[in-house]
């Protein structure tokens, strides 16, 4: 009905604004709920990437647990313990991030060229690698402050 009064000769300018002004914002309520669920996603798929980082590094960090501690006990500075393990965290990053361009070399994107695109492999491969070496850090100062056993 729209698109039949925006060609109506007979329509008035007002009714057309009118109709134009529905659709716009119409289009705009869309947008606005995708750029919504959009987000929703992006903080449910950087929650559960820390997760997993530290789930990894969690499990590096149990199973050498006893070198932790004599390090603590002779004395090591925190960054000297923490740091293997946000080496390792950045790599895990690394290797999701290259199996990411593996990926999306196989499918079939038509703005592979297009600047917009590598600035955004450009943020995703940083923001990665931080978050990365964030929940790897945050997951070792976590097993440091524990009591030695």
């Amino acid at each position: 009905q729209a698109p039949a009064l925006l060609q109506d000769p007979t329509a008035t300018k007002e009714k057309q604004k009118n109709v134009t002004r529905q659709m716009t914002e119409f289009i705009q309520n869309i947008q606005n709920a995708i750029e919504r669920t959009l987000l929703l996603f992006i903080i449910f798929f950087v929650g559960g990437g820390a997760l997993l980082i530290g789930s990894a590094v969690h499990v590096a960090i149990t199973s050498r647990h006893l070198e932790m501690n004599i390090m603590k006990l002779v004395g090591a500075s925190v960054s000297r313990i923490t740091n293997p393990f946000v080496i390792e965290g950045v790599l895990l990053s690394l290797i999701a991030f290259s199996l990411h361009l593996l990926l999306l070399t196989i499918l079939p994107i038509e703005m592979k060229n297009s600047k917009l695109y590598l600035n955004a492999l450009l943020f995703e491969f940083a923001a990665t690698v931080a978050l990365g070496a964030i929940s790897s850090y945050i997951t070792t100062i976590f097993h440091i402050n524990r009591k030695i056993i």
